[in-house]
């Protein structure tokens, strides 16, 4: 397994990963929102004017030249950083696996990566936010020792979204 950064080349592997993630109610590849998240990474890769002001960044997980995992990360937005306990946290803002790759330490290799990547450029935290219908993944980042820092609430107060945090100060 290879741990490196996105190229405009993975972007038809990328899409493939994403489609398995972002289907509409009929279960059907959400184009829309596949066509949204592949346009950041391609901005990203680019370094287009908003990847370089967020320091938006992707990885994948590569295995036999397939992309098989993607993780993006950035500077988080205010919504999220209200979470954050350090001067310098960092937003993880997509994990993504393949469904025949999950289970095998992929997502676990890639959160290592990134850990080692946003250190160097001089973050201290990560954030994490996932929305609600991806539940069956929250238990993926306390076993990674991220901590529960709270929920994201809709208008109404309904809870949409739950946030973790980790302190990855060399002292903790």
């Amino acid at each position: 397994m290879k741990i490196r950064f996105a190229q405009v080349s993975d972007l038809p592997d990328i899409r493939k990963v994403f489609s398995a993630w972002y289907v509409d109610e009929h279960g059907n590849p959400s184009e829309k929102d596949i066509n949204y998240f592949c346009e950041l990474i391609k901005n990203s890769i680019e370094n287009k004017v908003n990847a370089v002001r967020y320091d938006e960044k992707y990885i994948v997980a590569e295995d036999n030249e397939i992309i098989v995992g993607i993780l993006g990360f950035k500077k988080p937005i205010a919504k999220i950083r209200s979470f954050s306990k350090l001067d310098t946290p960092v937003s993880l803002e997509a994990l993504f696996i393949l469904p025949e790759y999950k289970n095998k330490g992929i997502g676990k290799l890639l959160i290592v990566e990134m850990e080692k990547i946003v250190k160097v450029h001089g973050y201290n935290e990560i954030l994490v936010r996932s929305a609600n219908r991806f539940q069956d993944s929250w238990g993926f980042y306390d076993k990674l020792n991220f901590e529960r820092a709270g929920n994201i609430k809709s208008d109404s107060g309904e809870n949409i979204a739950q946030v973790w945090r980790k302190d990855i100060t060399d002292t903790h």
